[in-house]
């Protein structure tokens, strides 16, 4: 069986869950079960209700909606939709996309969503200048697939896509200040094993483990920790005598600064493209942001010139910001059915 951490007492929590479905199919359908049950109640019943007389649903972002700086959304919560490819625990990508399908643009129109790339590993770069970190961004290594290749002791060309997916988890546990018991819990493995992993990518990347051992010896110091433009993360349990409580404000001690710096470049993105799209693309407008996503409505006669305005005002340069950026580019008619575009082609939709 699986047991909590701190009572040892038998538990059915997603984290015990989704260990044990690696040694049986039940625990696996249990989770798939309630991941139904969510979807279900969520987007099935009620959600009609939601829907405006225009056909329109209109979340309420919070700009003090969380304590990093990212913005939350609330009646209803537009950052849950799950997506495709990332939401595995939600069942097949058929049912995944039908929720997806709700969110359709207006006739005679696309969906352009834009999603900074790797974001926050570039972001940990910016700060720590680890010279590995830098070339792999410089020279688009996939960091996801070379990591994975070190887990698992390949080849990266033999990794396969689930374990890429699970490297993936990995690279942002580093960037979050994830322990060994996290990583153990992520790949199912020992505790001794886990902590061999984080030892090889803070060898692989020294400046990541001297930005830890930084941020939390200023946030011990200080109380807080701010970003590089000056956001600040109070933490008042980082002297706690409670491990478990001291260890959470070191965690967010580390990440902080960065998921608060992803969410200010993003706020300077949309309110470039607001202002980009009244001189250029006055058809266009912002409807949707996920966390390092902007998804704009975009009439098909404006596509090109809107595709043009999004790269530009998202990859322009922005303060103290040195390593490069790189937006990823999908289009569609809905949520459902975006595909993917490079920077000289049209979305194969239109």
């Amino acid at each position: 069986d699986a047991r909590t951490r701190n009572t040892r007492q038998p538990s059915t929590a997603e984290v015990s869950l989704t260990v044990l479905s690696r040694l049986h199919e039940l625990p696996r359908l249990v989770l798939q079960k309630r991941a139904y049950e969510r979807l279900s109640s969520y987007y099935g019943e009620g959600f009609e209700a939601r829907i405006g007389p225009n056909g329109r649903v209109r979340t309420h972002y919070l700009i003090h909606g969380t304590e990093t700086g990212r913005l939350s959304s609330r009646n209803p919560n537009l950052q849950n939709i799950p997506r495709l490819g990332h939401d595995a625990e939600m069942g097949p990508a058929s049912v995944v996309s039908r929720v997806r399908d709700i969110f359709v643009a207006e006739p005679g129109a696309l969906l352009i969503d834009a999603d900074y790339a790797q974001i926050e590993f570039r972001l940990l770069a910016n700060y720590t200048q680890d010279p590995k970190m830098l070339s792999d961004i410089i020279h688009h290594v996939d960091i996801h697939k070379e990591n994975a290749a070190l887990v698992f002791g390949k080849a990266p060309s033999a990794v396969t896509e689930q374990e890429r997916q699970m490297a993936k988890g990995l690279t942002y546990a580093l960037i979050y200040g994830a322990g060994a018991f996290r990583i153990a819990s992520l790949f199912g493995i020992s505790l001794e094993a886990a902590q061999g992993i984080i030892d090889r990518l803070y060898h692989k990347y020294p400046g990541a483990r001297r930005y830890h051992e930084r941020m939390i010896h200023s946030a011990r110091a200080q109380g807080y920790v701010t970003n590089l433009y000056g956001r600040r993360r109070r933490l008042p349990g980082i002297l706690s005598t409670d491990p478990k409580l001291r260890g959470h404000y070191e965690r967010s001690a580390v990440n902080s600064p960065i998921q608060g710096l992803a969410a200010d470049l993003l706020y300077i993105a949309m309110i470039r493209l607001r202002e980009a799209f009244k001189r250029e693309c006055p058809g266009a407008h912002l409807v949707l942001t996920v966390h390092d996503s902007i998804t704009t409505e975009v009439p098909h006669s404006q596509v090109p010139s809107a595709i043009r305005v999004i790269k530009r005002e998202m990859l322009r340069p922005m303060l103290g910001i040195t390593v490069p950026l790189e937006v990823e580019l999908k289009a569609g008619t809905s949520l459902g059915n975006m595909e993917p575009f490079g920077s000289g082609e049209s979305p194969g939709i239109l």
